[in-house]
């Protein structure tokens, strides 16, 4: 996938009001976009996320600009794009061009921005262990997941690393899981400064005496991007191979 970092970190949220057809995107700096839209006609929507049982319809929204700039990146004929599988909700930004396949709709070769309608973009709470970060490839989907948690004493079992549950309570315990790069950004952007976060690879795992199952981490490259994004925004961020 084609991605803009400085995109990423300009824009905070979306918000869409199907009654004014109207997008609003919220930047960082607290800063308003406002962008018209047109709903296509169902029979226009693509096909995305093939299972045995069906696929996945795509809601598909044209922005009436001719074009978008967020960030360092511009996007020709932009388009929303409502994600495959139908949960967790997320909509895609990009340019209108060949959508669905294998996958959902984030292949276009300019870049894509994604969106969880209704996510919460408050700080995480202070934890004095740090949090734990695991990740996982869906083979079926072909995305990366990605699982943030507060440390513990305690070993996490597989189940509760990848439920899609997220929980949020009290001054102490924290558990959000996202499926992209992108959204795994915002969420270390919601970190307290200085705070620390261990990247749990398969073999620390086994190491410490938990089942990996099916967790793993990204390659290099992507973990390079991680690190890149951690060290500008305070996050001490360290890798347990």
């Amino acid at each position: 996938m084609a991605r803009a970092p400085a995109a990423g970190q300009a824009i905070r949220g979306l918000e869409i009001d199907r009654d004014t057809r109207v997008a609003v995107f919220t930047l960082a700096d607290g800063s308003e976009i406002i962008a018209s839209f047109a709903s296509r006609d169902r029979a226009g929507w693509p096909s995305g996320c093939p299972a045995n049982i069906g696929s996945t319809r795509m809601e598909v929204l044209d922005i009436e600009e001719e074009s978008l700039t967020i960030g360092a990146i511009t996007f020709g004929d932009p388009i929303l794009v409502r994600d495959c599988p139908p949960d967790p909700v997320q909509v895609i930004l990009r340019s209108d061009g060949a959508i669905g396949g294998a996958g959902g709709d984030c292949t276009h070769p300019n870049g894509c921005i994604s969106f969880r309608p209704g996510a919460t973009t408050a700080p995480l709470p202070r934890s004095m262990k740090g949090y734990e970060l695991y990740s996982w490839y869906a083979q079926q989907e072909g995305k990366w997941y990605y699982t943030l948690i507060t440390a513990t004493n305690r070993l996490k079992t597989w189940e509760e690393i990848t439920s899609q549950e997220d929980v949020v309570t009290g001054e102490w315990w924290g558990k959000i899981t996202v499926r992209d790069i992108r959204e795994l950004e915002a969420v270390l952007e919601r970190l307290p400064p200085d705070t620390s976060v261990t990247w749990c690879g398969p073999q620390a795992l086994e190491r410490s005496g938990t089942q990996p199952g099916d967790l793993a981490l990204p390659p290099e490259s992507v973990i390079d991007e991680v690190k890149a994004y951690c060290e500008e925004t305070g996050v001490q961020l360290q890798i347990a191979y």
